[in-house]
């Protein structure tokens, strides 16, 4: 894996502790810069939308300059936590939430972070 984050094929993400504001180091993701080779690097019995757009939105916020992490909130995971300049948005990725218990689940850790105001 050091190889392939050395040449830029994968990308190493840790988790980020909303509460504490520091890095945790278990449990880190990995994001493949080439949606293309994830077929055959990482073979799926079918397409699955949601690790696309997911890897997509990690790219994004890299090229629009954050530095992007996984957040931890409690026993919940918050998508991304992007940081600019000490500012801190977060951001959770579905490919679809129209489903009620979707909709809660993805809303849960935001809802958490704005009542706590962290």
């Amino acid at each position: 894996m050091e190889a392939l984050s050395e040449s830029f094929i994968f990308y190493k993400t840790d988790h980020f502790d909303i509460v504490g504001k520091q890095l945790l180091k278990t449990n880190s993701k990995w994001f493949i810069a080439d949606l293309g080779l994830s077929g055959y690097i990482l073979p799926r019995q079918r397409y699955v939308l949601g690790f696309s757009i997911v890897n997509i939105v990690y790219f994004e916020l890299l090229r629009r300059s954050y530095q992007v992490n996984i957040g931890k909130l409690g026993n919940t995971e918050v998508d991304f936590v992007a940081r600019n300049q000490n500012a801190y948005t977060y951001f959770q990725v579905t490919a679809d939430m129209t489903g009620d218990e979707t909709f809660a689940r993805e809303m849960r850790p935001l809802e958490s972070i704005q009542l706590q105001r962290y």
